[in-house]
C-alpha cells in the first residue's frame, strides 16, 4: 500500500508539474487545448497506467475499471443508436413525404381520367384536332372527330371569315382558340358554344373561296375527317386561270 501510494505521490507531482507546464504554455499562448480524440487517448493512457499501478499496490480495482469502461461503452452506444434513430426518422418523412406527393400525383390522374370520361359521355361526336394542309392549289381545313356528325360551313359576305356550326350532340375537345404563325391563308380560330353545339370562326388574310365539304369516313380504328378547302387568288394558283 506504501508503494501504491508513493507511486501515486509521484504520479501527482507529474501530473502537478505538467499542469503547471501547460499552465505556463496556456499563459503564453503557446499551448493547445487538445481535441476530443486526444482527451480520449490521454483518457486511455490514464486508464493503462491506473491498471498498472494497482495490481502490484494489491488494490481490487479491476471490477471498478471495469465497470468504468463498460458504461463509456454504453455511452457511445447510446450515442451510435440516437444517431441511427434520428436518421431513420429522417428517412421516414421522406418517404412518408414521397408517398404523400405520388398519391396526390395519382389523384389528380384519376380525377383528369374521370372528368375525360364524364365529357366523352355527354357527346355524340367532338373535334380533337384542327389542323391545316397547305398545297399549291388550296389551304385545306381539316377536323378530326370521334363520330360522324352534322355540320354547315360558309363564308361571310367578304370571304375573309369561315364559320363552321357544328350541332347539340357534339363536343370541341381541341384548343379553343389558336392563332396561326406559319399559314399564308390562315390567321387562326375561335370556338365558342352556340345552342348546344360549337361555332367556329376562322379568320383569314384573303378573301377566298370555299372548295367543297367533305367529311371523310373513319378507317378501321381511326377517326373521321371534316375537309373544308379554301382557294385565294391571291396566294393559291387557278389551273381555270
Amino acid at each position: 500500500m506504501k508503494r501504491f501510494l508513493s507511486i501515486l505521490s509521484n504520479q501527482s507531482c507529474i501530473f502537478a508539474g505538467t499542469a503547471a507546464v501547460f499552465a505556463a504554455l496556456l499563459t503564453a499562448g503557446c499551448a493547445v487545448v487538445p481535441d476530443e480524440t486526444h482527451q480520449a487517448e490521454m483518457q486511455d493512457t490514464h486508464m493503462a497506467a491506473l491498471r498498472k499501478w494497482a495490481e502490484p499496490a494489491g488494490l481490487k480495482t479491476a471490477e471498478h475499471l471495469s465497470g468504468f469502461e463498460a458504461a463509456r461503452q454504453n455511452s457511445e452506444d447510446i450515442e451510435t443508436l440516437a444517431l441511427a434513430v434520428t436518421t431513420l426518422s429522417g428517412g421516414q418523412r421522406d418517404l412518408r413525404q414521397r408517398v404523400e406527393k405520388l398519391e396526390s400525383h395519382l389523384g389528380a390522374e384519376d380525377a383528369a381520367r374521370h372528368a375525360a370520361a364524364e365529357e366523352a359521355a355527354r357527346y355524340r361526336a367532338r373535334v380533337t384536332d384542327f389542323s391545316i394542309k397547305e398545297t399549291s392549289s388550296a389551304t385545306h381545313i381539316v377536323l378530326t372527330l370521334t363520330d360522324r356528325t352534322d355540320f354547315s360551313a360558309e363564308l361571310s359576305g367578304d370571304g375573309k371569315n369561315l364559320t363552321i356550326l357544328l350541332p347539340e350532340g357534339t363536343g370541341w375537345a381541341a384548343a379553343r382558340q389558336w392563332r396561326s404563325d406559319f399559314s399564308p391563308l390562315i390567321g387562326g380560330y375561335e370556338v365558342a358554344q352556340q345552342n348546344g353545339g360549337e361555332r367556329i370562326t376562322v379568320r383569314l388574310h384573303f378573301p377566298s373561296k370555299l372548295q367543297g365539304r367533305e367529311l371523310i369516313p373513319a378507317a378501321e380504328g381511326g377517326a373521321y375527317r371534316l375537309i373544308l378547302p379554301l382557294q385565294s387568288p391571291a396566294i393559291h394558283f387557278s389551273k381555270s386561270r
